[in-house]
């Protein structure tokens, strides 16, 4: 019945330490993202970013490692209502340089003509 399952569910919840909400955190390789709490840290070391670069970061993890169109970011962080000018191009050098520039090797790549993604040294293509 529902009304067990929900006792057992507690239960386990209970168990484990009384952690009863679902964590919704983001990880690809070194790189973590708390979107609840608006945090990043790559290799352990926190990251600051503005509000669209989470919400770009957020995207791009959820993908990872695949590409994420430039529309479907723009889409994300704008709306409908899209920049004239290339204000996407100026945002993804901004979580560069707090994503990949201090570390040792670079996350966010480019894909010419279509979009960005996220991928490690070995997955690189």
């Amino acid at each position: 019945s529902l009304v067990e399952l929900d006792v057992r569910l507690k239960a386990l919840a209970r168990r484990a330490g009384g952690q009863h909400a679902i964590s919704r955190e983001l990880r690809f390789g070194p790189l973590v993202f708390d979107p609840d709490q608006q945090e990043a840290a790559r290799d352990g070391v926190k990251v600051a970013l503005t509000k669209t670069g989470y919400v770009l970061l957020r995207c791009l993890m959820a993908a990872a490692p695949r590409i994420v169109p430039r529309e479907a970011l723009e889409q994300a962080v704008w709306g409908e209502d899209r920049p004239e000018s290339d204000a996407l191009r100026t945002h993804i050098h901004a979580l560069r340089q707090a994503i990949d520039k201090p570390f040792a090797f670079p996350m966010v790549h480019t894909i010419a003509g279509v979009g960005y993604k996220l991928a490690l040294p070995d997955a690189r293509g």
